[in-house]
């Protein structure tokens, strides 16, 4: 048998059945008509990059299906990885997600990634119609390479504007996302449009001393520093992908050393003058209690009490003669 033209039709599992004196004998030939990608598969900007995701995590892949030309019921999905046809096991899971009439996602779920992951997929479904495959590439990434952030304390003073800082290192194959970065405050992400903050995203550079790196600075205004801003409560974070979430240590503001030691030498200063309050209080007492004494002295020994005392008997007995 032979076709001229193969169409859609054409597509499926013929029998070739042969019969004589001796018996019958039966083989089946599956005839596969590749159906054109782009008429199946929804595009994604995406596409021409590949996935990236990191040694040890997990990781998805995942192809979308047009609405009426994949959801039949006898269609089924598949992933192949050199040349091979990826198995359900404990590692790697294919699922068809999607709605009635709607786009069907065929997903790859991976775990526990290895370099040996690393390389080129096919997304593919076979229907009554045909069969279509279309390319993805995955990227996984060494621990030692993964990106990082580092934040820098800062010491400011009150009630004035401060900048906060973080420095984000990353391979170049991440280029080809748009990170998503934000700032926390007490694990509460600040908004763009919050009054009380401004923040300010640099241009990527490349890193001075590792290759194939990028590194880039993260900028967060405070306008009116308060007391609630003191401590380590700030931090910051990017997000590459939905696999790649990067979050930095705490960022502690610090209030800054020459305030505090203006502060503690008023606070001495106030010390040392209740001090001189106190002593000049108990001079002033121990010179009256001295004049006292001396008046005491002279008053007897110039005889005037002694007088005084004689002077009142006397009076006392006249009154009683009387």
């Amino acid at each position: 048998m032979g076709l001229i033209i193969a169409s859609n039709h054409h597509h499926g599992t013929y029998t070739c059945r042969a019969h004589n004196l001796f018996g019958t004998s039966t083989q089946d030939i599956s005839i596969m008509i590749k159906l054109v990608t782009e008429e199946i598969f929804l595009p994604n900007d995406m596409d021409q990059f590949a996935a990236v995701a990191l040694e040890g995590k997990n990781t998805t892949l995942e192809c979308t299906c047009q609405p009426n030309k994949c959801n039949e019921d006898s269609a089924y999905v598949y992933w192949k990885f050199k040349n091979h046809y990826v198995n359900q096991s404990a590692r790697t899971m294919v699922s068809k997600r999607g709605l009635d009439n709607g786009p069907v996602k065929i997903v790859l779920t991976i775990l526990n990634l290895s370099k040996d992951d690393e390389g080129e997929y096919l997304c593919g479904i076979n229907t009554t119609q045909g069969f279509a495959e279309k390319q993805s590439k995955l990227h996984v990434l060494k621990k030692g390479s993964f990106p990082s952030v580092l934040p820098k304390n800062v010491s400011v003073k009150l009630h004035t504007s401060a900048t906060l800082s973080c420095t984000v290192i990353y391979p170049n194959v991440l280029l080809t996302t748009s990170p998503f970065i934000y700032w926390k405050v007490n694990h509460t992400f600040i908004r763009d449009s919050s009054k009380d903050y401004k923040m300010r995203d640099g241009i990527p550079r490349n890193h001075p001393s590792l290759s194939n790196t990028k590194r880039k600075l993260l900028k967060l205004e405070i306008f009116n520093v308060s007391m609630q801003d003191l401590g380590c409560y700030y931090s910051c974070g990017v997000t590459f992908n939905k696999d790649i979430l990067v979050e930095g240590a705490k960022i502690c503001v610090l209030r800054f050393p020459k305030e505090e030691a203006s502060d503690v030498t008023n606070e001495a200063a106030t010390n040392d003058e209740g001090m001189k309050g106190t002593a000049i209080a108990l001079i002033a007492s121990a010179v009256f209690i001295a004049l006292a004494v001396v008046c005491a002295v002279i008053l007897v020994t110039s005889g005037v009490v002694p007088c005084c005392r004689r002077t009142t008997s006397t009076k006392l007995t006249e009154d009683t003669t009387l």
